[in-house]
């Protein structure tokens, strides 16, 4: 029986967590370095990357900037299950090319990442569970628009894993959703 890749899901999480809450010195959106960014070039619609080892595709790169606006629509099912509608919340960014984006309601927090590394990792925390999955595990992602004003996408991640906030190993997650994030 194969065993879920706990530390791995927890290391994301923890990696997300700490990516969302370090902005760089300055104002909120200014950027880390004293040269302007250049705009990234964006993936157009219908682009997808596909995970398992590693991913096959690259996440969008905007320039850096806050993201204020927009909302993630998410399932979790298998050993536990919710659904979630969260709009986005601060500190939402992308900084030195690598985006966070968070979704917080009272029933949970939604924290989506988008990076070269690691393509596409996403995290639900609720008072019952803390569950992950990324691209190195088994994430299907598609970009329907990403740019300099907007990302919006749709995934499906079939290997998660994760806990219970009693400290139990959850096993077999599948988290599936869609996002957006505007500027």
């Amino acid at each position: 029986m194969r065993r879920p890749p706990v530390l791995g899901v927890l290391i994301v999480l923890i990696g997300l967590v700490l990516a969302a809450c370090s902005s760089p010195a300055g104002e909120p959106g200014a950027s880390a370095g004293g040269e302007p960014s250049a705009p990234a070039q964006s993936e157009g619609p219908g682009q997808s990357q596909s995970g398992g080892g590693g991913g096959d595709g690259e996440a969008p790169v905007p320039g850096d900037g806050a993201w204020t606006g927009g909302e993630a629509d998410v399932d979790v099912s298998g050993d536990v299950s919710g659904s979630f509608t969260n709009p986005i919340s601060p500190p939402s960014g992308t900084y030195s090319g690598a985006t966070s984006l968070i979704y917080v309601s009272e029933e949970g927090t939604i924290t989506i990442a988008l990076n070269s590394g690691d393509p596409f990792a996403v995290g639900v925390t609720t008072t019952d569970f803390v569950a992950g999955s990324s691209s190195f595990e088994d994430c299907e992602v598609e970009y329907q628009q990403a740019d300099e004003s907007r990302i919006e996408g749709s995934f499906r991640c079939d290997d998660g894993s994760g806990v219970s906030t009693s400290g139990a190993v959850i096993g077999t997650i599948t988290i599936e959703g869609s996002f957006t994030a505007t500027r």
